[in-house]
């Protein structure tokens, strides 16, 4: 490759797109980890997928009877963990509220809890 005049402006769109793209994404991520908890935001990491093959099929793809079967099992675990039982589930021991760990920032000014510090 000899000619590189395409170069600045290729670099350029990088630098902007993995900055903007990736700072965004993890300021969105942080903000559902606050929001809904980290729960509801490692469940949508499963949700993903099934949007791409959702995209497929409307690009052309084909789309298997495996698949869907899969697409339904996962949204069906997920719909089952955010919905499921969680009236009734019991705190664990020496945990807090709904059996998440303490956290006391008068014990040790080091631990604080992320979303009490987003919140300062």
């Amino acid at each position: 490759m000899t000619d590189l005049h395409d170069w600045p402006m290729a670099l350029g769109a990088i630098a902007v797109l993995g900055v903007l793209g990736t700072g965004f994404a993890v300021l969105l991520v942080i903000w559902l980890i606050v929001t809904k908890g980290p729960l509801f935001a490692g469940m949508v990491t499963y949700v993903v997928p099934t949007l791409a093959l959702v995209w497929g099929a409307v690009d052309g793809e084909v789309i298997t009877t495996r698949q869907l079967l899969a697409m339904a099992g996962v949204l069906g675990m997920v719909a089952l963990v955010q919905f499921g039982g969680a009236e009734g589930a019991k705190p664990r021991a020496g945990g807090g509220e709904a059996g998440e760990p303490h956290f006391c920032p008068s014990e040790n000014p080091v631990d604080v809890v992320v979303g009490d510090a987003i919140r300062e």
